[in-house]
C-alpha cells in the first residue's frame, strides 16, 4: 500500500517491491555464510527458486517486504555478535521493530535475540555490557513499536502491537 501510494501506478509500485524482494537471497547467503560458505550458496541457489517466493513476488502481500526486514535484523544480529559493536545491535533492534510492524507474527521474537545475546557474550564480556546490549537492542525494537502499541491503547484499550485482541479472536474460534 505504502508503495502504490509513493508511485501512482501498480507496475512501478510492483516492480520496486520485486528490486527490494530481489535483496534478500543476497542476505540469505550473507548470513548462512557465517556457518559455512559452500552450503551458503547451496542454500540461497535453492531459496532465488523457491516456487512460493516466485509466485508471491509479483502479487502485494507484506510478506516479502517483511523477509528482507527480517533477514537484514538477522545479518545485522550476527554482524554484532563477530565484533560486539554496538551499531549493528542498534540496527538490527530498530530493523526487527519494523519487521514487526509490518508483519506481527515476530512480536516475540525479541525475548529470542535476548536470550542468544546472553549466549553469545557469556564468558566473553563482562554482565554490564550484556545488559547494555539487552537494553539497547530492546531499547531500539520498542522505539519503533512503542508509538503503535500506545495508538493500539488508545483505540482498542490493549496495549499490544497486533491491533488485534488475541483473547477475542480465539474465543471467536471457539465458539
Amino acid at each position: 500500500a505504502v508503495l502504490i501510494s509513493i508511485f501512482k501506478n501498480w507496475n512501478l509500485a510492483l516492480f520496486v517491491q520485486a528490486l527490494v524482494v530481489s535483496i534478500s537471497p543476497i542476505l540469505f547467503y550473507l548470513i548462512f555464510r557465517n556457518f559455512h560458505e559452500k552450503y551458503a550458496y547451496i542454500a540461497s541457489f535453492i531459496f532465488i527458486f523457491e516456487p512460493t517466493k516466485i509466485f508471491l513476488s509479483n502479487i502485494f502481500l507484506s510478506d516479502a517486504i517483511f523477509l528482507v526486514f527480517f533477514l537484514l535484523s538477522i545479518f545485522l544480529f550476527l554482524k554484532w555478535s563477530k565484533s560486539f559493536s554496538i551499531y549493528p545491535i542498534i540496527f538490527s533492534g530498530l530493523i526487527l521493530g519494523v519487521s514487526t510492524l509490518i508483519r506481527t507474527i515476530n512480536q516475540f521474537l525479541p525475548i529470542v535475540f535476548i536470550v542468544f545475546i546472553i549466549l553469545i557474550s557469556w564468558g566473553k564480556r563482562n554482565f554490564k555490557m550484556i545488559l547494555r546490549d539487552s537494553f539497547i537492542f530492546l531499547l531500539m525494537f520498542f522505539v519503533v513499536v512503542g508509538p503503535w502499541m500506545f495508538r493500539n491503547y488508545r483505540v482498542f484499550g490493549e496495549f499490544s502491537i497486533a491491533s488485534l485482541v488475541y483473547s477475542e479472536q480465539l474465543t471467536s474460534y471457539l465458539q
